[in-house]
């Protein structure tokens, strides 16, 4: 017998948030709670990366995410002498990926939907 997940309204109204608007609920459930681990393992390396002030784990971090290697600011800020930008940068950073991987709430996502609009919300499908 199969089970069918499903997503409380509030996660699949953050997921929507996300860019998830266009999947439809019942094939995004089963796969919802892997969507936090890259998130979660960006964070982790993100906060292992500042706790040792180490460029090079930060460079790592920066050819993984995208958006970090297009701004390149942090992740040489040790390597320049700016310890305390250094440790702003990552820990802002770290608790940016934490909360998307434990609350599913992406600050990057809330900011580009306030600029240019929110999805229509939808019903999460509950299956009982």
């Amino acid at each position: 017998m199969s089970q069918t997940r499903t997503l409380t309204q509030r996660t699949s109204r953050l997921l929507e948030i996300q860019g998830f608007d266009a999947v439809d609920v019942l094939e995004l459930a089963p796969v919802a709670p892997w969507l936090r681990l890259a998130f979660g393992l960006c964070g982790l390396l993100g906060g292992v990366g500042t706790l040792l002030a180490s460029p090079t784990i930060l460079l790592v971090l920066a050819l993984i995410a995208a958006l970090a290697a297009a701004s390149p600011v942090h992740p040489w800020a040790f390597s320049a002498g700016h310890q305390v930008a250094g440790y702003a940068l990552g820990g802002a950073l770290t608790f940016v990926v934490l909360l998307v991987s434990t609350t599913d709430i992406c600050i990057p996502s809330l900011i580009y939907r306030s600029i240019f609009g929110w999805p229509r919300a939808h019903e999460a499908q509950q299956q009982g």
